[in-house]
Parts: structure tokens; C-alpha cells; sequence
């Protein structure tokens, strides 16, 4: 876990995280161009919240007097009624003692004479009682008519602010003068103040509360608040307003209640859309007042709370979905933002406002951007495998076979076309004597000087390769002559070449072998690698140039070649041809039979093994052997065929990166220096970089890139341990020490079986797993004793 933190990848995902997070909060919320999702996903928490919960408290005490369609048609009145109507409301609402009665009706200007003297002294004799004002567009205050007011009415305004969807989200609890003063409070304000026994003048705003009795409720400086949805209209008390005209309402169900009178009806045009939908003005207004007499008012978290929660959220995804792989860090994504929307779902129970879109955003984005890094990453490790897979190690340039194939298409073009084409070979022919002189290491720091010289002096578009040991070549597209020139100049280079360390004083002794195009009439890659070749032989140990020359060089010139085909088909195809003349004759024969591809390249793949294998009489048969504990030991542990198959081949090509590696080491017949085993402790990252490209073999690569991980975690590359080492890769670990130390190297002694048994058993719980140290003996156990019987 730590390493992860300290992957520089997964640093930079982090930071995209964080970067998500800053673009969403500081940029996209403040220009409101996600106002929509957000409203809605609020809506969804509104819904859902409203549920699961029960009722909430004092429901009851709050009575709607609803004039709806069927009030209408009873009433047999046109709308709007005469206010005598409402007169008649109030006589009769007297005598059922409402605790207050407020209109969310508006009653502005002279109506009739008569009946508004009658609604007057209706006022007059009830008690509390609330009627509705508005602002309207020009910002005038439009009051009830004045001898209402006279008569004891109080008003507070009822405007209602709407989002951009036209959804009643929120209100007005304040109203401000141009200079910020408070110019009235909201309806809902001062009847909620009322029940609970303060009057308007007792009500106070101190920039972020409004303030009665002990009652706080938090509010915007704009004036605005949040409201708390709690109740569809269906969940109050409705009584039609027929029903209270013609007394049908028990007596006890108006006492000491908040009685609001509104209207229901479609025709009157009060229909406000809300989360729950449609409902009328009356119902948002009772949802109001029933947060405020509750004390449920929804607040908000403080900003930076809010953000650190976010951050926290988008660090951990970004880390987990950029770690894991692809299903796993879907199904990681998914379930941990929905952990997350639980959290926020479980604050808004406790009345906090949240912003629920912001998980949603932020975690899709990760998700998709860690998607995008990983292909980019995946995109550019592959260029550099490619790289590294045709690049030599010591020197830096290409390797061999990739400038065989290089050169085999330039000299086919070369000819088609009839430009020209030069190839030299540069030997330097005292380096075995160095090597043994003054070590393996001084002679590669004289290699990669040269490789360093060559570099710095040939002309752009030349290709530089390592040719073998102790040789590199040259491609250019020159003329003879410039090519002659060149050689030259890189001649004298080498004589001048400074080498550092103990060799300083030395006196490298060089060849140099060129064979130019249309000089000489070739007809292949070939032909100019043979033609160069025995130019350079003769001039062996003689630090001149040498140019082919068909009269004093007797070279036989072959037939034309095709073009190659895909590089790495090539590369591979033709690897160390010398070396591996039986990895062509298998891909030959497998390439005739049309066998299935994974079976071709899987021995394909292996005949690089036995090829490397064969360089060493130590190494000779070694994956075969370590094939053959891993599958004894697989099914001694009852693991399924296919999983005993994929260990069982994984065995086969574990050691497979060390393809790459000097024959000088793998060669090497006494101990190795920190310098060399740090090379060789490669081998595991190395075969993945092989395996890779190709998709059927990735299945192999946790166990061949962790096969030399240890229990206590100490081992390489990665130093994972225990339960986190691949179940393979643990099981190819013990079949690989145990045929190493059976088998020995040519500076140590073999063990005999019992002693290997004791060195695992010894390294049970810190290099082994234990349960299947012990499970290797058993069935190590069996197998001589069936050998013994047979």
C-alpha cells in the first residue's frame, strides 16, 4: 500500500481527482451550469426521505381549508366569490376556535360595499387573523384592502421564488430594502411566530437567523431559505370548503388548530410544481410552516466541511478505481459512491441540505478519467516496452534482429528504387582481452562509449545497432564516397576515444568493415552483410577502414528476398538464428498445421525457453522440472484442471525475461556481483514486458511477475506478501528453489532432497508459504514412493 502511494501514476491520479473536484466546486457550481442535475437529484432525496419517514410531528395541528372543483360546483358561485363568502367562513370557523386563521388568498382593493363590511366585521370579531400580500414584478408591496387591516388582520407576503425547471425549491423569509433593511417578513414567518405566541415585532434577523421566542431559523442573506418538504398535500388534513360551510367538520378537529385557507381548484390557477409535483399554494405554504413550527428548517453545511467530505471521497476513489482493474474498480466505483450518497441521504435525515450531484459527478468523472489515464499509461508503457524490447541494455541501441529486419526492408527499397545504401561494421577486436583484463564492467563502460561516440557522430537517419559481443553496425543512406569520409572520421574517433576508469590507459584496437550499395551489385540484406562482414575480416586488428572489394573479398551473392513482414513477427520469428535454429523448426511446423494460435505461441514462447536453457548445462531442463513440482503440488493442494493447466504453463515460461539478459552472466561459472544479481532480479518485469502485448499470455503474467515475491513480503519486484501473492506464483516459488537447490550451480553444491526439505521448511512463514511447504513434502513424499514401487 505504501509503494502504491509513492507510484508517481498514482500521485498524478489524485491530482486529477483533486483537479475534478476544483473544476465541479469552484468553477461548474458557480456558473450554475449544473443547476438542473443538482435540483433534481435533491428532488429524488426529497422523495425518498419523505418515504421512509414517518409523519412528522404537530401534522395534525395544521387544517387546510381547501376550495377545491367540488366546492366550486356546491358552492354554485362564480369565481371569485363575493367576500361576503369568506364572512360567512370566519362566523362559521369562530365557533369551532382555530388557535389562527390565515388566507393564502389575496384581498386587494373595493369590492362590493356591503360585503366587504360584512368581511370586516367577521375579522373584527375572530381573532388571529392572517391575510396574504404580494410583491409584484415592479416591486410594489400590494396589500389586503386597508379597513381589513383596520379591523385587526395582520398580512405577510406569500411570493415564492421558482428554479429555472419552475420548481418550488425554496422561499422567502425576508424581504430587504435597497439599503438592506428588512422590509417585511414572509407569511409562512409571522403565522409560525404567531403559534408560538411572539408578534411580528418580535421577530429578528441577525444576517444569518430568524430569530422568535427560542426559535432559530437559518436563512440566506438574500433572505431566501431552503424548504424542507415533508408532507405531499395529501398527508394534511384537507377539509373541501363546502364541507365547513354547510357544518359537516366535527367539532373537535378546527380547535386550537392553524386553520389555512387556499385554493385547490385548476381554475383558479394556484398550482405550483414541486418535488412531490403539482400542489397547490396552500400545501407549500402548510410544508412551511410545518418546518418552522418543528424546527426542522434544512440547513447547509459550512463550505469547507462540504469540501473536505468531497475531497476525502474523490482522493479515495481516484486512488482505488486507478489501482484496481477494470470490473473491480467498476464495481469499487459503484458501491462506494452509493456509500457515499447513503452518508449524504443520512445527513439530510438530520435537516442538512446536500449536494448529492456532487458525488455522482465527481465519482463518474473519476471513473472515466482513471480509465483514460490507465489507457494512456498502458498506451505509452506499451511504446516503451516496444523500445525496450529492440533495444540493447549496455549500449542504448537497437538490438541485432531488430536491424536485421530494419535493414532487410531499407536494402529491398534500396534496390527497387537503386539509391543508395551503405552498411559498416564496426569490431573492436581486443575486447575479449579487455573483458578478462579488467572485468565485464569496465569492458560494457567502453562499449557504451563508443555506442555514445557513434551516436553523437552519425548523421541523422542513420540506424546504429549492437551487431554481437563486440561489434556494431552502422546503416546510412550516403553515396560511397560519404561514406568513405565518415568511416574515416569515425576511425580517428575510436584512436582519440578517453576511456574512464581502470583502462584509461588503454589502446583499443578496432576494425572497421564497409560494403556500399550500388557499389557493389547485391541482391539482398544478405548479400551486404557478407560483403561488409569480410571486409572487416580483413581488416582485423589493423584500426583502418576497410572497403569491400570483390577482388581481393571472395563473397557469394545470393538470390533476392522478400519484403518482411510485422516487425515483431520478424524479430521473433528469427531470433538469434545461429542460437535457435529449433525455435524456427517449431514455428515452422506449427505455422503448416494451422494449429490454434495460443498453442502456437505458447510454444513458441516456450522454444525460447529451451533455447535459453540450452546455453547452460545448469539451466538445461530446469522450467520442464519446475513444470513438474508446480503440477504436483497444484494437485496435491486440489486446485481445479484449469487453474493446475495455468500454473503448470506459467512454470514452463517462468523464467522467460531472462532472454534478454548477457550471456555473460548467464554463463557466468562463479557467484554473482550485486551489480549482476540486481540485473538478473529483472527477469520477472522483463517476461511480462514480453507476455504483454500478446492477450492470451497476460493470464500468466501475475504469476510469472510475482514468483519470486516472499511470505514476510521481502522479496521482488513489488515485496508483496502473504495472502496477496498470486496462489501460482507461490506454488511455482517452492518448485523453483526446490529444483535449484536439487539441481546446483556450477559454484555450489547440489542438496540432496532431504536437505532441500529441511532449507524449505526453514523458510516456511518468511519465503514459503508454510501450508504449501508442507503439502510439497507430502506430495514430493508420494511421488518417490510411487517411483520406488515402479
Amino acid at each position: 500500500m505504501i509503494k502504491l502511494w509513492r507510484d508517481q501514476n498514482t500521485l498524478r491520479m489524485l491530482l486529477i481527482g483533486i483537479l475534478i473536484l476544483i473544476i465541479y466546486s469552484f468553477i461548474l457550481v458557480p456558473l450554475e451550469v449544473l443547476n438542473l442535475p443538482r435540483w433534481k437529484s435533491r428532488d429524488i432525496a426529497t422523495v425518498l426521505r419523505h418515504a421512509l419517514l414517518p409523519q412528522p410531528k404537530n401534522i395534525e395541528n395544521i387544517i387546510i381549508i381547501s376550495i377545491d372543483d367540488i366546492s366550486l360546483k356546491k358552492m354554485g358561485k362564480k369565481w371569485p366569490w363575493p367576500r361576503r363568502t369568506f364572512a360567512e367562513l370566519l362566523e362559521k370557523l369562530n365557533s369551532y376556535q382555530p388557535e389562527l386563521i390565515s388566507f393564502d388568498l389575496v384581498f386587494t382593493g373595493v369590492s362590493s360595499a356591503e360585503d366587504d363590511k360584512l368581511l370586516a366585521q367577521a375579522i373584527k370579531k375572530s381573532r388571529n387573523v392572517f391575510m396574504a400580500s404580494f410583491f409584484d414584478e415592479k416591486g410594489e408591496h400590494v396589500l389586503p384592502y386597508e379597513p381589513f387591516l383596520q379591523s385587526g388582520a395582520e398580512t405577510a407576503f406569500i411570493n415564492k421564488p421558482q428554479d429555472d425547471d419552475f420548481r418550488v425549491r425554496n422561499t422567502w423569509g425576508i424581504l430587504f430594502s435597497p439599503q438592506y433593511e428588512v422590509k417585511d417578513y414572509s407569511f409562512e414567518i409571522k403565522v409560525a411566530a404567531r403559534y408560538a405566541g411572539a408578534p411580528a415585532d418580535k421577530i429578528t434577523f441577525d444576517g444569518r437567523n430568524i430569530t422568535f421566542e427560542d426559535v432559530r431559523i437559518p436563512a440566506r442573506r438574500d433572505g431566501t431559505m431552503s424548504i424542507n418538504y415533508r408532507a405531499d398535500f395529501d398527508d394534511f388534513t384537507v377539509v373541501p370548503f363546502w364541507k365547513v360551510m354547510q357544518e359537516e367538520v366535527p367539532f373537535d378537529n378546527l380547535r386550537n388548530k392553524i386553520v389555512l385557507v387556499g385554493a385547490e381548484a385548476e381554475a383558479i390557477h394556484d398550482i405550483y410544481l414541486t418535488p412531490f409535483g403539482p400542489m397547490p399554494g396552500v400545501g407549500i405554504c402548510a410544508n412551511n410552516i410545518l418546518m418552522l413550527i418543528n424546527g426542522t428548517s434544512l440547513r447547509e453545511l459550512p463550505a469547507a466541511v462540504s469540501f473536505i467530505i468531497l475531497l476525502i471521497f474523490a482522493l479515495l476513489l481516484a486512488f482505488f478505481s486507478y489501482n484496481l482493474a477494470f470490473f473491480r474498480s467498476a464495481l469499487f466505483s459503484v458501491a462506494f459512491t452509493a456509500g457515499f450518497l447513503l452518508l449524504y441521504f443520512g445527513l439530510s435525515l438530520k435537516n442538512y441540505t446536500m449536494d448529492y450531484f456532487a458525488v455522482v459527478f465527481v465519482g463518474i468523472s473519476i471513473f472515466i478519467f482513471a480509465g483514460i489515464f490507465k489507457y494512456f499509461r498502458l498506451s505509452l508503457t506499451s511504446a516503451q516496452l516496444r523500445k525496450l524490447v529492440v533495444t540493447d541494455i549496455s549500449t542504448g541501441l537497437f538490438i541485432y534482429r531488430y536491424f536485421r529486419f530494419r535493414l532487410q526492408a531499407e536494402v529491398i527499397e534500396a534496390i527497387r528504387s537503386k539509391s543508395n545504401i551503405s552498411l559498416a561494421i564496426f569490431s573492436i577486436d581486443n575486447f575479449r582481452k579487455i573483458s578478462d583484463d579488467y572485468g565485464i564492467e569496465q569492458a560494457n563502460l567502453i562499449l557504451r562509449a563508443i555506442a555514445q561516440m557513434l551516436k553523437e557522430n552519425s548523421p541523422r537517419g542513420a540506424l546504429l545497432a549492437r551487431y554481437g559481443e563486440n561489434k556494431f553496425s552502422l546503416l546510412l543512406k550516403l553515396k560511397y564516397d560519404e561514406v568513405l569520409k565518415l568511416g574515416e572520421k569515425l576511425r580517428e574517433e575510436i584512436e582519440e576515444l578517453e576511456v574512464s576508469g581502470a583502462a584509461k590507459d588503454l589502446k583499443l584496437i578496432f576494425s572497421i568493415g564497409v560494403a556500399s550499395y550500388p557499389h557493389v551489385a547485391i541482391n539482398s540484406s544478405r548479400d551486404l552483410i557478407r560483403c561488409a562482414e569480410a571486409a572487416l575480416k580483413r581488416g582485423y586488428k589493423r584500426n583502418e577502414v576497410c572497403v569491400f572489394d570483390s577482388k581481393l573479398d571472395k563473397v557469394h551473392l545470393g538470390a533476392q528476398e522478400k519484403k518482411p513482414g510485422a516487425e515483431v513477427g520478424y524479430i521473433a520469428s528469427d531470433y538469434l538464428e545461429d542460437m535457435y535454429r529449433d525455435l524456427n523448426t517449431t514455428l515452422k511446423e506449427l505455422r503448416q498445421a494451422h494449429k490454434d494460435m495460443e498453442t502456437a505461441f505458447f510454444e513458441f514462447i516456450r522454444s525460447l525457453v529451451k533455447a535459453l536453457e540450452a546455453k547452460d548445462t545448469y539451466t538445461a531442463g530446469h522450467s520442464d522440472r519446475v513444470r513438474k513440482y508446480a503440477l504436483m503440488l497444484a494437485e496435491a493442494l486440489g486446485m481445479p484442471e484449469e487453474e493446475r493447466k495455468l500454473i503448470s504453463q506459467a512454470a514452463l515460461l517462468h523464467d522467460i525475461g531472462k532472454i534478454g539478459m548477457p550471456e555473460s552472466i548467464l554463463r557466468k561459472t562463479d557467484k554473482l556481483s550485486n551489480e549482476e544479481y540486481a540485473i538478473v532480479k529483472q527477469h520477472s518485469e522483463a517476461g511480462v514486458r514480453i507476455l504483454e502485448p500478446i492477450e492470451f499470455f497476460r493470464k500468466y503474467i501475475p504469476l510469472i511477475l510475482h514468483h519470486h515475491e516472499r511470505y514476510d513480503g521481502t522479496g521482488y519486484p513489488h515485496g508483496i506478501g502473504q495472502d496477496l501473492i498470486p496462489a501460482g506464483a507461490a506454488i511455482i516459488s517452492i518448485a523453483d528453489a526446490f529444483d535449484a537447490m536439487t539441481t546446483g550451480r556450477t559454484y555450489t553444491i547440489p542438496k540432496t532432497t532431504k536437505e532441500a526439505i529441511a532449507e524449505l521448511r526453514k523458510g516456511s512463514g518468511k519465503q514459503f508459504k508454510p501450508l504449501y511447504v508442507e503439502k510439497f513434502i507430502q506430495a514430493l513424499a508420494v511421488s518417490q514412493r510411487r517411483q520406488y514401487r515402479g
